[in-house]
């Protein structure tokens, strides 16, 4: 273990190799390590040292959930006080057992609870969904399960960016309307089990970044027109920030879908520094059967190339069916004008059918009510899975 704290930086680097197996890291390292709801060892959230697993020596840290609901295992690595500046540079080595999930937060404040400034899902596919105030981002990113990978994060907290690299490769820069950063909590969620090890974590609240001339960045890639149905022409939009100090008036990007690509430039922006845009891609994207994999690349910023390139690749997926021939889907939604929740059902229906109308036939089944069709709503009910109104 190696640490040092002067002034406002923190360096902290730890394989956990002095630690005995079987002992608990917040009993061996106090200064560095908590719990959310200790700050002494051997609470019973705190985890385990163990050499069942190491990507170095023979140690690491096992975060693995005992209960359906997850925990009580809840780690929680110490970063600074509520850093709002300045930055960030964190990583360690990870395994998630096969068949098993990981889950790490980071934390606004020392307080655990206050906020969760960013959270990271490892799917037991390998899929990673990052998640900020409950609204997952459309740029996922990958991992081998059941294999050591590292996980990197890095924050410009000043300019609110963090750049997550896995195996030592950017895939992604993520922002957030949180303002703080304080700690990184390893929590056991339902189905967890996964490794860390190789812990290095750096942080300067003096080291702030200022970008020059222009810097923009994209986030979110979402369907803005269009039906998932193969064959048929969707459009995009996507969020544009500013983090450079020039306004930004053009940009110039392309777009691929597959094995096409195309290169548009959009003009007559006004996006001024430290702002954000959802703008629409006048490009027209045509889908074909199955998982679409789109690739947004931003190239040019007021006709210039800009300092980071990472936040200028989005990937994407759009889904699409193709229907059956002379086939219909059936959508059945349970209902009764006694049920005040029915309403919702009433308007998805309403909202779905004129985008869909020739795919699907809606049926609202009542029950309970003067439009109830007894023989219909008897069928329905017998429905193996079924559990009642409204559904």
């Amino acid at each position: 273990m190696c640490f040092s704290a002067i002034n406002a930086q923190i360096n902290y680097s730890d394989d956990f190799e002095a630690y005995a197996a079987g002992t608990t890291i917040v009993t061996n390292n106090p200064t560095n390590w908590r719990t959310w709801g200790s700050t002494t060892g051997g609470a019973a959230d705190d985890a385990y040292i163990t050499d069942q697993f190491a990507a170095s020596g023979k140690n690491s840290i096992k975060i693995k959930a005992t209960s359906d609901n997850g925990g009580p295992e809840d780690l929680i690595l110490k970063i600074g006080n509520n850093m709002k500046a300045g930055t960030i540079d964190v990583s360690w080595n990870m395994l998630v057992a096969e068949g098993k999930v990981g889950y790490i937060n980071f934390q606004t404040t020392p307080n655990p609870g206050t906020g969760w400034a960013m959270e990271f899902f490892m799917n037991k596919d390998g899929s990673i969904d990052v998640v900020t105030n409950s609204k997952p981002f459309s740029n996922r990113l990958s991992y081998n399960p059941g294999k050591w990978f590292n996980f990197r994060v890095v924050i410009d907290a000043s300019n609110n960016l963090w750049q997550v690299y896995i195996d030592g490769e950017c895939k992604g820069v993520f922002r957030n309307n949180l303002t703080t950063v304080s700690s990184i909590d390893f929590f056991a969620i339902a189905n967890g089990e996964y490794y860390i090890d190789d812990v290095v974590l750096n942080s300067d609240a003096n080291d702030v970044k200022v970008y020059s001339g222009v810097e923009a960045g994209i986030m979110n890639l979402n369907i803005t027109e269009g039906i998932q149905i193969a064959g048929t022409n969707i459009k995009t939009g996507v969020q544009l920030y500013n983090v450079g100090a020039d306004t930004i008036t053009s940009i110039e990007y392309s777009i691929k879908n597959g094995g096409d690509v195309i290169e548009e430039k959009l003009e007559g922006l006004s996006l001024a520094p430290n702002k954000s845009q959802n703008i629409a891609i006048p490009t027209a994207i045509k889908l074909a059967d199955g998982d679409n994999a789109l690739i947004l690349t931003l190239t040019k910023i007021n006709g210039k190339e800009d300092e980071l390139s990472c936040n200028n690749i989005l990937n994407a997926s759009a889904y699409a069916v193709q229907p059956a021939k002379n086939r219909k889907v059936l959508l059945e939604e349970g209902t009764g004008t006694w049920c005040g929740w029915s309403s919702r059902g009433a308007v998805f229906l309403s909202q779905i059918y004129p985008s869909y109308d020739g795919y699907l036939v809606p049926i609202a089944v009542h029950n309970g009510d003067p439009m109830t069709v007894s023989t219909y709503d008897n069928e329905v009910t017998s429905f193996n899975g079924f559990t009642g109104f409204p559904g």
